[in-house]
């Protein structure tokens, strides 16, 4: 059948670039001709310096506009309206440039009033010349750097022959990143993002600060909801009170309709009911949160320790780094200010006009801190952090798989790496068993560098081969020990021996390398990293941050779904067709799609030209951000699937047998039409057989290869042996690799009971009988066929499917 042609629902061409969009995926294709692309690439480095220029230009026209404003006035500017633009925002989807323009105007002020002293003393609102000015300039910073120098500087490199074009593409990724991306994880999980890596080192942190751990988190905590609800909050709290005092404010004016002719009369007569009332302490509470600087003072917003602020903060134009001369003065490209101290100190008060600012770097904030003042800590911090981080990934997995089975600090003696002459004693962080499902867990606590990949790629680099690379070597070293004996002994750290395992016991085996730092738009692309050296060909690994565990943790209710969206996500982690932004793209197109990694190669095929996957993490977004209101809001994501599927991965649930989490896995690899046979047979059968009293078989062709029984004691009695000579029959009828067997025993009120789980294979079929199963399937290939005509009176179309379940059509199967 000739295939639709898939037509575009948006189509842009610019030359030879061409953009096509279908629904959420986008298309990119260039028709470059070799010496066209060379001229323009030519182009783009001859205007390299012109860029630059003009760059430095528009940096030292921001600089001097806030040196001569109030940075507290153009930082509450900011701060509101990047607040107006965000405010209906439920998902980074729904954003657009000018929402993160917003975001890097409000940071890019601050960095500079943390570099640069205010050249007079101004506490007046920015005059709105002095404010348009300012974001027309930051706003072009940004868009010069993305768009003309990042592009111009990777041509350059390029003519200069610097590396190998896939590391040049990765290096411009991650430039884009540094400059563009805030927010490391959904504000609803900041608290216990904070918990999970700051409790442990209470003791340190207490020495070091002055407060303990917990009383941190509470108080960051504060500030970041003051600047997440609080302008929302403000608002509601300024309609209360004016509904409060509305009605005296009527009443005279109903009195004397002449006495409010100025407003300075109103504001008069509204200040004196306040006073009536007894809310003055209320009225300037609320005018100071949303007319004032109230959200923004630390000391006002938490408990804060003078002590504690200071070392949080710089002090305006402390920060000498960021606009120190040099290449790139002021740039994006630098170490930013805030990502080194989160807090400005300003008139002896201290600010917090950012959350991302503020939270997506605070562990390691802190963690300098410690190592800066008290350097006999620091082995201290690092242990306790080891510890720490190799038990978080296993506490979400006990949410995830409930009941699993799992061993921390397993040891086993084995060659430490390829090419090595002898055994010794290996280690690795932890195993997770679950049904037929094995976990190797090698998890890093060590932080992916803070510079800049612009000044120092090779830096990161090394933290991809620590953080990546060197997890997924460990875990697949574990994997060969596995692989080399029929069973493998396992030891604690005494070297004693506590278990033993074979990998026969194991359909899936799966590497789990956990961070601690979030870098998931790398993580989520360990398949394009081969040419950065690395590689995870040898186990499969799947390469995750502590925070998209915590997510995965509330997403996934069913300890079977996840398991299953682990296998599709290793499927699309070797897919090149695949390419998403992070983790939870994968989720979300595992939720749409099932079996994404399939799709996206088709579609890839079909269209040509690079697919990117976009948007399919929208509804995700959404819904955490309704969990900041609602924190007890159960999870919406399941896979949809017809009812009688759905009582059956609901009933496996309940028992991690290795025999229900293969059959929870063969059913949802099925495509929706094929599920959706498979239900609506066995509500037919379950209907029909009540009526008739005999079993009534299902049975699918094709990839999904399955018969099922629905044996209903209370009407006939069970024959299992008959159902298993009737899947050898299909077996032989279809020619077949195997064919998996289902069976569903249902109660008198026909809930499900029990099931039993089995297959068929060629090999099952002994030689002398192979003669036999085939008379039956011509019998039953020419009993479905008459069936068939009979039902439809003898019409059948030459194009239809054969009704003997072959897959082919009727006039090239049993017509002819």
């Amino acid at each position: 059948m000739k295939k639709k042609k898939i037509k575009a629902d948006d189509y842009f061409s610019a030359g030879p670039l061409e953009v096509a969009r279908f629904g959420k995926n986008v298309l990119m294709r260039s028709n470059w001709d070799p010496e066209q692309f060379h001229k323009f690439q030519k182009s783009l480095v001859e205007r390299l310096p012109q860029v630059e220029n003009e760059i430095d230009d528009l940096i030292r026209q921001s600089v001097e506009i806030i040196e001569r404003n109030d940075a507290l006035s153009l930082l509450r500017r900011a701060f509101w309206e990047m607040a107006g633009l965000h405010i209906e925002m439920k998902s980074e989807a729904e954003g657009d440039e000018a929402t993160l323009r917003s975001v890097q105007t409000l940071e890019y002020i601050q960095n500079i009033a943390a570099s640069a002293a205010q050249t007079q003393r101004i506490e007046s609102e920015v005059s709105e010349e002095d404010w348009a000015a300012l974001t027309d300039t930051i706003s072009n910073v940004y868009s010069k750097v993305n768009r003309e120098f990042l592009l111009s500087e990777h041509a350059k490199r390029k003519a200069e022959g610097k590396e190998d074009e896939d590391i040049e593409e990765f290096r411009h990724r991650a430039l884009i990143h540094w400059v563009n991306i805030r927010g490391e994880r959904y504000s609803v999980h900041e608290q216990a993002h904070l918990s999970d890596l700051l409790l442990c080192q209470s003791p340190i942190v207490e020495s070091v600060l002055g407060i303990g751990a917990s009383h941190l988190i509470v108080e960051i905590e504060k500030i970041h909801r003051s600047l997440i609800e609080g302008v929302g909050r403000a608002a509601e709290d300024l309609r209360e009170l004016d509904a409060e005092c509305s009605p005296e404010l009527r009443q005279l004016a109903k009195s004397d309709p002449n006495q409010f002719e100025s407003e300075e009369a109103m504001r008069e007569a509204m200040d004196t009911i306040i006073a009536e009332k007894g809310l003055r302490a209320r009225h300037e509470d609320v005018v100071g949160r949303f007319f004032g600087y109230d959200l923004f003072d630390l000391e006002k917003v938490t408990s804060l320790p003078r002590s504690v602020l200071d070392v949080l903060s710089w002090e305006q134009g402390e920060q000498t780094s960021f606009l120190s001369e040099g290449e790139h003065r002021g740039w994006p490209l630098r170490i930013t200010p805030i990502s080194q101290r989160p807090f400005l100190k300003i008139r002896d008060g201290y600010w917090c006009f950012n959350a991302f600012g503020l939270l997506d770097n605070l562990y390691r904030i802190i963690q300098r801190i410690v190592f800066a003042n008290r350097p006999d800590l620091k082995q201290d911090w690092i242990g306790r952090q080891k510890e720490n981080t190799e038990r978080l990934p296993l506490r979400y997995f006990d949410k995830l798989l409930p009941g699993n089975f799992q061993l921390r600090d397993v040891y086993y003696r084995w060659y430490p790496n390829d090419g090595h002459p002898k055994k010794e004693w290996c280690e690795t962080d932890g195993l997770v068993i679950y049904g037929d499902h094995l976990f190797i867990f090698e998890v890093k606590a060590g932080s992916f560098t803070y510079t800049s990949p612009y000044d120092d790629y090779e830096a990161h680099i090394r933290s991809i081969d620590t953080l990546v690379q060197k997890p997924a070597d460990q875990g697949a070293r574990f994997a060969s020990y596995l692989d080399s004996a029929e069973s493998i002994a396992l030891f604690d750290a005494d070297k004693k021996e506590i278990r033993q395992i074979s990998k026969g016991d194991f359909r899936k085996i799966t590497v789990c390398a956990v961070t601690v730092d979030p870098f998931t738009e790398i993580a989520s692309q360990i398949q394009h990293l081969s040419p950065l050296g690395v590689s995870a060909e040898k186990t499969p690994t799947w390469s995750i941050s502590i925070d998209d565990l915590r997510v995965c943790s509330d997403l996934f209710s069913e300890p079977l779904v996840f398991l299953h969206y682990l296998e599709k996500r290793m499927e699309a982690g070797r897919c090149e067709s695949v390419s998403v932004s992070d983790e939870l793209d994968h989720i979300g197109l595992y939720f749409r799609l099932n079996d994404y990694a399939r799709h996206a190669t088709e579609l890839s095929q079909e269209l040509g030209g690079e697919m990117r996957f976009n948007g399919y993490r929208q509804e995700i977004d959404e819904y955490f951000h309704d969990r900041l209101r609602d924190g007890a809001l159960p999870s919406p994501f399941y896979q949809s699937v017809p009812l009688y599927i759905r009582k059956i991965i609901e009933f496996c649930g309940k028992d991690r047998s290795d025999a229900w989490v293969s059959l929870v896995s063969y059913l949802l690899d099925g495509s929706e039409e094929c599920r959706k046979e498979v239900a609506e047979g066995i509500e037919h059968a379950v209907h029909n057989q009540e009526l008739r009293k005999r079993l009534q078989v299902v049975s699918t062709t094709g990839e999904f290869r399955i018969t099922v029984a629905c044996w209903q004691p209370h009407f006939f009695k069970p024959d299992p042996e008959f159902l298993r000579e009737h899947a050898k029959t299909e077996l032989v009828c279809h020619d077949e690799p195997d064919r998996r067997i289902l069976e569903i025993f249902f109660d008198s009120s026909n809930k499900i009971d029990r099931l039993s789980w089995s297959s068929v294979r060629p090999a099952d079929i002994p030689s002398e009988r192979r003669g036999f199963y085939l008379r039956e399937a011509e019998e039953m290939r020419a009993r479905r066929v008459r069936q068939t005509k009979n039902q439809r009176r003898g019409k059948l179309s030459r194009n239809a499917p054969c009704p003997c379940g072959s897959g082919l059509k009727f006039k090239k199967c049993c017509l002819s």
